[in-house]
């Protein structure tokens, strides 16, 4: 049986319930994502519908700012499963990872497993990015994320902003 669900006040007890208990659907909210429901054509169509997302902001980019863009190493900040994470990790050298749930990183580490993306490291996240600090990206990608961190959570301490 589920555990109950904490408290909205405590982002990361809240991703990490969805992580122990509706991964796909704490990613995406659509009744073919719960574990109810899930099945393999629709974790494929999970998946797809990332690569569909990275192909398009990677051509938007290329299209609209520098046809050459590459990236040789891209953080995807709230990786959940890896929906984005895996298909990124095709464009570029290495992709890292990270979420606030031990839960979604470990079912995330075990779909880029699945999917022979090995160039990909998955870190757990704190409030500082303290895992992720010293570390240099061309590339940061993050989509339906932000909206669901409080406003008083300080993410990323900025010395040369």
């Amino acid at each position: 049986m589920n555990e109950m669900k904490p408290s909205i006040t405590n982002t990361d007890a809240v991703w990490e319930w969805f992580g122990k208990n509706q991964p796909y659907f704490g990613v995406l909210v659509d009744t073919k994502y719960t574990n109810e429901q899930l099945n393999e054509e629709a974790k494929n169509n999970f998946f797809a519908s990332g690569k569909a997302h990275v192909d398009f902001v990677l051509e938007t980019i290329k299209e609209h700012f520098d046809t050459n863009f590459t990236i040789q190493r891209a953080l995807d900040f709230g990786c959940g499963v890896g929906r984005l994470t895996i298909p990124l990790s095709a464009a570029c050298g290495q992709v890292v990872g990270v979420d606030a749930s031990p839960s979604m990183l470990q079912e995330a580490t075990k779909n880029a497993k699945e999917m022979a993306a090995e160039n990909i490291e998955f870190l757990l996240a704190d409030d500082d990015l303290s895992k992720v600090e010293s570390e240099s990206f061309d590339f940061i990608n993050s989509f339906i994320v932000f909206q669901h961190i409080p406003v008083a959570v300080d993410i990323v301490s900025c010395n040369d902003c």
